[in-house]
């Protein structure tokens, strides 16, 4: 399965169509708390795991916290 990462996710509209064409969304970024509470209620629905997306500023985010523990492939990059 093909995997997305959404910065600067707004309400969530890359997310969605990302999720549409097939992609998982391993995390979405967005600091401002309007969007993040429309993201959440746009994609409820969805399959898109409403714990994927974190309130923060980009800049504060470490690569870390964007990957799964289990993808062993994608630590070494950041490692």
């Amino acid at each position: 399965m093909l995997t997305a990462i959404d910065l600067f996710s707004g309400c969530g509209g890359f997310s969605l169509g990302a999720s549409l064409a097939g992609f998982k969304i391993m995390a979405a970024i967005e600091r401002d708390r309007h969007a993040c509470a429309t993201y959440k209620r746009n994609l409820i629905s969805t399959d898109i795991a409403a714990d994927s997306l974190i309130q923060d500023d980009i800049l504060a985010v470490s690569p870390k916290q964007l990957l799964n523990p289990r993808d062993l492939a994608l630590e070494m990059w950041i490692s």
